[in-house]
């Protein structure tokens, strides 16, 4: 009986010498792809239709009232209220994106690639989520510039221009504010399933069921009852916020500013970590 003996062919493929970029890069460049597939950069123009037909209909808005605001030679909406006439579209962008980074992956079953070392879950949820985030938040925060550069132009002193820059602080500030809560809702809703079109019938169902219920409360609620309206609806949550901060708004909220509060970070924090848990049941 002849000894058997083993033979390593060397078939050509060479080791990678190269730098080990880690965990950081990783999870940095999949919140760069992220946020180019939010306004459809680097793919068909079906992909740009929505996000950028949102921000064209933002920006002709803004436009128009820049237009009016410099022939009237002050603004005539402040920066705020622009973005409580706005919140719809931030809830249709959000309705686009959160489905084309999130239900795609889970359609495409490419979890398990992403999950291999050194991405972990919480390194995808968070790029996810902080894609969405800034997207929709330049969406949104793009229009209010363009007022801003109207109006600053037309300012007769830097003074003047200052004021108005601190009030554009604040306006992109509470757009921050919508965003954050309902970025965080419409992410765990994109999570629940790879189909993009019952993502997106999801998100804009949440907002059309519990604004309804915000308003009705609010029309026939008294006292404590009418200060927590709000609460039932994402969107109203953050205009309570705004209310408890500036002490205006389209709802009176009383001195429960704190309750909403909590309630915004528990949306927020609540909604990431049901998405964490969810992805914990994907293999990888």
């Amino acid at each position: 009986m002849s000894e058997q003996t083993s033979v390593i062919h060397d078939i050509g493929y060479q080791r990678y010498s190269g730098p080990r970029l880690g965990r950081g890069y990783a999870v940095r460049s999949l919140y760069e792809h992220s946020l180019r597939t939010a306004f459809g950069v680097g793919r068909g123009m079906k992909s740009k239709i929505f996000p950028w037909g949102v921000v064209g209909v933002a920006s002709l808005i803004t436009v128009i009232i820049a237009a009016v605001s410099s022939t009237a030679g002050q603004r005539v909406i402040s920066y705020v209220n622009l973005v409580d006439q706005m919140s719809v579209l931030i809830i249709i962008f959000l309705a686009v994106a959160a489905p084309e980074l999130i239900s795609r992956d889970l359609r495409a079953k490419v979890l398990p690639l992403y999950f291999a070392r050194p991405v972990g879950r919480f390194d995808y949820v968070g790029a996810k989520f902080a894609a969405l985030v800034a997207s929709t938040w330049m969406a949104v925060g793009l229009p209010l510039v363009i007022v801003f550069a109207a109006v600053a132009f037309d300012a007769d002193t830097v003074g003047d221009a200052w004021k108005e820059f601190t009030l554009l602080l604040g306006g992109l500030a509470y757009v921050l504010v919508l965003v954050l809560i309902n970025a965080a809702v419409a992410m765990l809703v994109a999570a629940c399933t790879g189909r993009r079109a019952f993502a997106a019938g999801g998100i804009v169902g949440v907002y059309l069921v519990t604004l309804p219920v915000s308003v009705v409360l609010s029309e026939i609620g008294t006292g404590a009852a009418q200060n927590l309206s709000g609460l039932p609806s994402p969107t109203m949550t953050g205009a309570g916020l705004r209310y408890w901060v500036t002490g205006d708004g389209p709802i009176d909220i009383g001195g429960f500013g704190w309750l909403y509060l909590l309630v915004s970070l528990v949306l927020v924090a609540g909604s990431i970590a049901v998405t964490h848990a969810r992805y914990r049941r994907v293999d990888s």
